[in-house]
């Protein structure tokens, strides 16, 4: 692997476990999609390939799956079966509720601003191959999630570390590996952004069906593509979360952005027959992260 990769495409997976175990929600990305399987990779887990049948796409019946997924989709799956020997997954979408979906999100989002701190240790400190890079991850990540017991620990000890680099010391680093992760962290979280939520419902009990929906959606984007643009993920059929990610100073504006899209989509799905909105959750602000923070797409 360049060296170059190991900040913009990590291979090395999350955590310390080289599998996910069954009933975990991880987050995949699409990489074909056939009549009866979807095929992804989990990015948490060193791109481990997966099986979606399309079975497990929806509660739904769909008439097109093709529809429904696209190539680079990220999906949020709970995993239903896993066979290391056999280098098989199998993942479900319609066993994963919206909550889980946010959970499996916010994670992935903080698992992968850790990798990039990482990957740009290994670059400065002229790493080439995955295996340095899973040792440095031994070395830091890991070990940081082993002492507080959960997954992306390092998340909050890096961000505690930017303010107070004292924290890093218990990790006996050699100080040329420590100096260059203190710069590194110092430089990735100085810049911060907020991002607004709103979480919406959107059905289509008419003719015009999952069209119907896909327009209001589109309407939303295009509505705030003037000013801020905003994102919108399905989290599990019918809710979906429009966000909108911008610099601490322009939260007023995201705020602005999130309502003028959710306006668009109820204006835009009222004029169907059978066309129905509710809003869950009120736009504001979900979370101020790093500049870094990876946002998901569906």
């Amino acid at each position: 692997m360049a060296s170059e990769d190991l900040e913009d495409h990590p291979r090395c997976r999350f955590y310390l476990q080289p599998w996910p175990a069954e009933g975990d929600v991880v987050m995949a990305t699409v990489t074909e999609v056939k009549d009866t399987a979807t095929y992804v990779t989990l990015a948490e887990y060193g791109g481990q390939e997966a099986m979606l049948p399309n079975s497990e796409l929806s509660n739904r019946r769909l008439r097109s799956v093709h529809k429904h997924v696209r190539h680079g989709q990220m999906l949020c799956v709970r995993v239903t079966r896993v066979l290391p020997d056999q280098g098989y997954v199998d993942v479900s979408k319609r066993q994963v509720d919206a909550e889980e979906a946010l959970d499996c999100q916010h994670r992935y989002a903080r698992g992968k601003t850790v990798q990039g701190v990482i990957g740009r240790v290994g670059q400065l400190l002229d790493m080439k191959s995955s295996q340095e890079l899973e040792d440095l991850n031994h070395q830091i990540t890991w070990r940081l999630d082993r002492l507080h017991d959960r997954r992306t620990a390092a998340y909050d000890v890096f961000q505690q570390a930017y303010s107070k680099p004292d924290v890093m010391n218990d990790l006996d680093l050699d100080p040329q590996t420590l100096g260059v992760l203190t710069q590194v962290i110092k430089h990735r979280f100085a810049l911060r952004q907020v991002k607004v939520r709103g979480v919406v419902e959107v059905t289509c009990f008419g003719s015009d069906g999952v069209d119907a929906i896909r327009r209001a959606l589109t309407a939303g984007k295009m509505a705030a593509a003037s000013a801020l643009p905003v994102q919108i993920l399905v989290l599990a059929p019918p809710s979906y979360s429009v966000t909108c990610v911008a610099l601490a100073n322009q939260r007023a504006e995201a705020l602005a952005s999130v309502q003028t899209a959710l306006a668009a989509i109820e204006n835009t799905i009222g004029q169907f027959g059978g066309g129905g909105f509710h809003l869950r959750s009120q736009p504001c602000v979900d979370s101020e992260t790093p500049t870094t923070q990876f946002n998901v797409e569906q």
